[in-house]
């Protein structure tokens, strides 16, 4: 993603809800667009919705778009299941359990 296209990203999200915010990245996963969703995601995330904190530990589990990073899920799947979202209790390939 460009500095510009980025620009262009930053303007409508400051105005999303975080549900918003996820349905973008979503579309953007769905388009392959793994570097765009993944900053829709983040955007969301630190609003603290658990849908996308989900969606990003999904994306360092399998390595959509980014390096397989079972600590940076786990701490993703962590937050969402903190606040009640359990869609993903175990990290799958590797020993790590979440209680």
């Amino acid at each position: 993603m460009t500095a510009l296209s980025l620009f262009f990203v930053v303007l409508p999200v400051a105005a999303a809800t975080p549900e918003e915010i996820t349905e973008q990245g979503l579309s953007a996963q769905r388009n392959g667009d793994y570097d765009l969703a993944k900053f829709y995601y983040e955007e969301a995330a630190a609003q603290g919705y658990d849908e996308a904190q989900n969606k990003l530990g999904y994306m360092y589990q399998q390595g959509l778009g980014v390096k397989t990073d079972y600590a940076r899920a786990k701490f993703y799947y962590e937050q969402a299941a903190a606040q009640g979202n359990a869609d993903h209790t175990t990290i799958s390939g590797s020993s790590m359990k979440m209680d």
